[in-house]
């Protein structure tokens, strides 16, 4: 069953500092928390991932690994699964910047497949993992 949340925050830097963060894969360990490990598997034609690899451990959930497609829009990125141990996920981080500031809308849709979770926990799950996700980039990019 497939989850599907929004969450939204306002981070006091361009748009541009912000996708700079988040198009910084490999330093997510660094921010992330429950990021473990991000390693670039293809680069596209600009030399922009394509393709990461990741093994998160998102709270009190079992360590898993996927592989994420991504997409580059000028107001954001989006991704979609390729392999992994989930049955899928997608998402987007839109950028809404204006006078030095960029309003984020973090989309997620995540379905874990054989992860042996209620849909309750599944849901609250889904929720907490983009409202961290939030609040740990607006403290990165924050802090230059």
């Amino acid at each position: 069953m497939t989850e599907t949340v929004s969450s939204e925050i306002d981070i006091g830097a361009d748009a541009t500092q912000v996708l700079v963060v988040l198009c910084d894969f490999e330093s997510y360990p660094e921010w992330a928390r429950s990021v473990k490990e991000a390693r670039i598997v293809e680069r596209n034609a600009d030399g922009r991932a394509s393709q990461v690899e990741f093994r998160v451990a998102p709270g009190p959930l079992p360590e898993v690994r996927y592989v994420l497609a991504y997409d580059y829009s000028d107001d954001g990125i989006a991704w979609s699964y390729v392999e992994g141990d989930l049955k899928d996920v997608r998402g987007s981080y839109e950028l809404d910047g204006a006078h030095g500031a960029t309003h984020v809308t973090y989309h997620l849709a995540i379905d874990p497949g054989r992860l042996p979770l209620p849909g309750f926990v599944k849901a609250r799950a889904a929720r907490e993992i983009t409202r961290v996700a939030l609040k740990e980039l607006k403290r990165r990019v924050e802090a230059g």
